[in-house]
């Protein structure tokens, strides 16, 4: 856990940004019922909050695909350190052990190693 803690560090300005996003968004859920209510409640002179309304929606999904971009493209950033990590591991093994290994063998676990990092991060 400290060694992926390692690789997400460089990122913690994205990560922090992705937080404040997942929040601003969560909030704009929310709110999203309350301005509902008040058209509801006035059916006549609504248009200023339908306005709001549409404007929560549109700022909700907008946070979200922004995160969600966000997220996707750290994530492959993390996946591409570790690979790089491994194979620079990979380069350095001593000959021995390479050839008690398949030939791809080593690196078939790398790249699926490295996948499942990436699919552990949702």
């Amino acid at each position: 856990m400290s060694a992926l803690i390692g690789y997400a560090r460089p990122h913690w300005r994205v990560l922090l940004l992705s937080l404040v996003l997942t929040l601003l968004a969560s909030v704009s859920g929310l709110v999203q019922p309350k301005f509902a209510q008040a058209i509801l409640d006035r059916l006549d002179d609504g248009a200023g909050v339908v306005a709001l309304l549409a404007a929560s929606l549109v700022a909700g999904a907008l946070l979200t695909g922004l995160n969600a971009w966000l997220q996707q493209r750290t994530s492959e950033r993390v996946v591409r350190q570790v690979r790089r990590g491994l194979v620079h591991r990979l380069i350095r093994l001593p000959v021995a052990e390479l050839d008690r290994r398949a030939p791809g063998d080593l690196i078939a676990r790398v790249t699926s190693d490295s996948t499942l990092l990436k699919s552990a991060r949702a």
